[in-house]
């Protein structure tokens, strides 16, 4: 009997690994009634509580809780506690066979970043107790056969597999995620919903322990080291900013694969424990030397084009109206008030400075120039200026800085923002020349009335 059950120290229950149960303990001792006797004081022989035998007996087991972890291993730990591990391990087994048909379809659907996916797919099976640090995000049209591609990796990982929709994935439940290795996200569109992407980058890159909370089942720990693997049929499917570098976005091809004939024989392979079980081969002995699992491989034209696509309208307004350098950018640098006048007056609404400000960074400017000089005994500054990211005027130092913006401002000066092209380092070093010697000529009190007049108006 003691060697049937592991105590949960956590739940005061009783886990029984062969069947799954977890039972409290007056129903151990109900079912093991009459099992293990003792001696009164009388020294009569008298039924001893199971429960109380299994304590007393040097081959108990025990642990915290019940937890996850993929590995062949009954117990594991996590920080400074032993855990009961109900990992239940593959659901098939390797088998060497054709995986011609599998690769020609993964291929033909991801093209260049074919080998991007493989390799995520065999490094979540060959290194199962690791977290990749990006998921993949495909985009594409129904139908063409980029989903056939997951249907022998969801019979590979059975029950550790989960299919969900982005509606589930805000539940609050941990059921979702319980023992699961694989999550497949199907129908992904929440275009414009930053806060929704927002609550769910965490669980793409993090390998926190998680303490998830279940139906009527109460807690559970399980490290997060799920692999993710999202669909759409939208460009503009999430919306996030470039640089979070979370998701290897790639546009499937729009043909699709094969003949009606040959997709339906290739299904039919994948279905059986030989196809199945032949890729789950190939990506058990894939060599993944090179694989970058700890930082996204490369930031795909798909990604940057959902980047965009998916933002506001005031958003995409800023970044087109910045690329032909129209309106306030046509001017080397700006202020934050500027742009919200210029879009203002090109008809757009509901934004605010924090969105503006995200997208003046996407466009390719920064807050950078912060003008400021000493005039006699006044510290004078003129507010921070957005400007490009590869204007040299980000090189000068403030007080340069300073008497270049006064310059351009006050004399109207014609310089190069119009055409959106960084200027030649001669050119703009000719410009700042002017500049200085203008400066340069006035006494302390026309600099000074400059100043007051530039920041005035």
């Amino acid at each position: 009997m003691v060697t049937d059950y592991i105590y949960l120290e956590e739940e005061d229950k009783f886990y029984r690994p062969y069947d799954g149960a977890i039972l409290k303990p007056v129903a151990v001792n109900n079912e093991l009634v009459g099992t293990h006797w003792g001696e009164n004081k009388k020294g009569e022989a008298v039924p001893i509580p199971a429960v109380k035998h299994f304590h007393q007996s040097p081959e108990r087991r025990r642990a915290k809780s019940m937890g996850w972890h993929p590995v062949d291993e009954l117990f594991f730990t996590a920080g400074q506690s032993t855990l009961v591990n109900t990992y239940e391990g593959l659901s098939i087994e390797p088998k060497t066979g054709d995986v011609s048909g599998w690769l020609s379809l993964v291929r033909q659907q991801y093209g260049q970043y074919a080998d991007h996916l493989i390799d995520h797919l065999a490094f979540t099976l060959q290194f199962p107790e690791r977290k990749i640090n990006w998921q993949v995000l495909t985009v594409g049209k129904a139908r063409t056969g980029k989903s056939m591609v997951m249907r022998p990796i969801k019979r590979i990982w059975g029950a550790a597999c989960q299919v969900i929709d982005p509606d589930m994935m805000g539940s609050g439940w941990g059921d979702l995620y319980a023992q699961k290795k694989v999550v497949v996200v199907e129908e992904v569109w929440r275009a414009g919903e930053k806060k929704f992407f927002n609550s769910i980058k965490a669980g793409l890159v993090n390998d926190d322990l998680e303490l998830l909370n279940m139906k009527g089942r109460g807690m559970i720990r399980q490290q997060n080291l799920r692999s993710y693997y999202m669909y759409t049929n939208h460009k503009d499917a999430l919306s996030f900013n470039e640089d979070e570098d979370k998701l290897l976005v790639i546009e499937a091809n729009s043909e699709p694969w094969g003949t009606n004939q040959q997709f339906a024989q290739l299904a039919d392979y994948l279905d059986t424990p030989e196809g199945s079980g032949a890729v789950l081969d190939y990506l058990l002995r894939r060599d993944l030397s090179n694989f970058s699992y700890g930082k996204l491989p490369e930031r795909t034209d798909a990604m940057r084009e959902m980047v965009v696509l998916s933002q506001p309208d005031y958003y995409r307004a800023v970044v087109e109206r910045a690329e032909p350098g129209s309106g306030v950018f046509s001017r080397d640098f700006f202020t934050l008030a500027d742009v919200r006048n210029d879009i203002r007056k090109a008809g757009y609404s509901g934004f605010g400075d924090k969105g503006l400000a995200e997208a003046l960074h996407e466009a390719g400017y920064t807050k950078a120039l912060k003008p400021q000089k000493k005039l006699g005994s006044q510290n004078c500054t003129l507010g921070r200026y957005w400007v490009r990211v590869t204007h040299p005027l980000i090189d000068l130092p403030p007080a340069e800085q300073f008497v270049f913006v006064l310059f351009v401002l006050w004399g109207g000066v014609e310089t190069f923002g119009s055409n959106g092209v960084r200027p030649s380092d001669s050119t703009f070093e000719a410009l700042n020349a002017r500049a200085v010697k203008w400066w340069d000529q006035k006494s302390l009190i026309d600099q000074q009335e400059v100043f007051e007049a530039v920041k005035r108006e």
